[in-house]
């Protein structure tokens, strides 16, 4: 793997698409008009420009703050607590940043377990965590409301701070603002407004990736894989003048580095696997795509290092490698830049607000089309959309902390 991030030359060249090298000043392509595109309002339009546009000063992205967490056990249970928090085997810690090793990750994967969860129900566990712990996110001056701008999963930020670069995805947000704060929800390809259970992983390379994760956490090779298990941490982080609550599942902790009532995640580890690459193609579309997702994850929740196994085609991993965060966009070799993903998400968010603040009471809809702009809608019958269910809403600002699914206070200063 190391001539990868060595070699030197970039490549450059016709894509597919007939437009020369994708990366800093490219935007979006000459295309006919989509149906939805034509009928929007200008004004109801986020239009998304060459990269080159949105290059200079970042606005200051503060370390985030450890507001509590959250597990989830196997059978997908809620818990305020941290049980299901692993810790990483030092044993797979390159000492040098790089190492050989064999692992196969075929072993157990007939006693893999079905995958149970969605988007939906993610986001209603982040939901039961604010509910429990509100003292610590009251805004001091408006009883009445959070201190907080944005509410959301993980997942909807990257998408957005990807979007610049990664044109051939389409995806679709709906927000809606309850007192102040206005909650996001990515609806996933399924439609995340229909429960569906997932009756099996989707494919091989899933159970792979579960099964990297539980042997770096010192698991039994020969073991089961268990993909329902998680830990979140809830954090809040200030970019600029905008507070976002969010809360990503993390991987596990450096023993080394653990404290007891951490209150940021520099003592994390992010692990992740992926094919082993050679071909220059498939090496500047990880450069463009993986590391940009990787460092956005990362960045965001304040986690510094990013351990990485990359396998063959037969699922054996061979290298291991650990990168720190902050390197990743140097690692990018110009493929993306930091400072653009940073500006784009600020201005999103900033015409977010401006839209919502038009009627406070309606939801939204920012859809994001292939190879095209965003645009903003306002659902028609917004009761078929119900992001925020009412023993949320009901309870939030009444007296009544606890929530259904707890019979015992976790106070956001006691996270472990």
């Amino acid at each position: 793997m190391a001539e990868y991030y060595h070699r030197g030359g970039r490549f450059m060249g016709r894509g597919r698409g007939g437009y020369r090298g994708r990366g800093r000043g490219c935007g979006p392509f000459t295309r006919p008009m989509s149906e939805a595109a034509a009928s929007q309002d200008p004004d109801n339009t986020f239009e998304i420009q060459r990269s080159h546009k949105y290059c200079g000063a970042a606005p200051l992205l503060e370390q985030p703050q450890v507001l509590g967490g959250y597990s989830i056990d196997e059978d997908r249970t809620f818990g305020h607590d941290c049980t299901m928090l692993k810790f990483l085997d030092r044993k797979y810690l390159p000492e040098n940043g790089k190492m050989k090793v064999s692992l196969d990750l075929n072993k157990g994967i007939d006693k893999a377990c079905r995958y149970i969860g969605n988007s939906e129900e993610s986001f209603h566990n982040l939901l039961k965590w604010i509910l429990n712990n509100k003292d610590c996110l009251m805004n001091k001056t408006e009883p009445q409301r959070l201190d907080v701008d944005f509410i959301s999963l993980r997942r909807p930020l990257t998408t957005i701070m990807r979007s610049p670069y990664n044109f051939n995805e389409s995806w679709v947000i709906y927000a809606v603002e309850f007192m102040g704060s206005i909650y996001f929800l990515k609806e996933k390809g399924d439609n995340f407004l229909v429960h569906q259970n997932q009756a099996t992983f989707r494919n091989c390379f899933e159970v792979w990736g579960h099964k990297f994760e539980d042997y770096m956490c010192g698991g039994d090779p020969e073991g089961g894989i268990q993909a329902n298990e998680e830990y979140r941490c809830v954090l809040k982080v200030m970019m600029d003048q905008t507070t976002m609550v969010f809360a990503p599942e993390v991987d596990c902790a450096d023993p080394y580095l653990y404290e007891e009532g951490f209150k940021d995640l520099s003592g994390f580890v992010m692990v992740k696997c992926c094919r082993e690459l050679t071909e220059d193609y498939k090496i500047k579309t990880h450069k463009r795509h993986k590391l940009c997702q990787w460092w956005a994850e990362n960045k965001l929740s304040g986690i510094p290092r990013i351990l990485t196994g990359y396998r063959n085609d037969d699922g054996i991993v061979h290298t291991l490698e650990l990168y720190e965060t902050d390197d990743l966009p140097e690692m990018a070799e110009g493929e993306w830049e930091a400072a653009v993903s940073f500006n784009f998400c600020a201005k999103f968010l900033d015409f977010v607000k401006s839209k919502i603040k038009a009627d406070p009471s309606a939801v939204y809809k920012f859809e994001r089309e292939k190879k095209g702009n965003i645009y903003c809608t306002k659902v028609k019958d917004s009761s078929q959309i119900k992001i925020l269910p009412d023993w949320y809403t009901n309870h939030l600002f009444s007296e009544d902390t606890d929530d259904e699914d707890t019979d015992d206070e976790y106070l956001c200063e006691n996270t472990n």
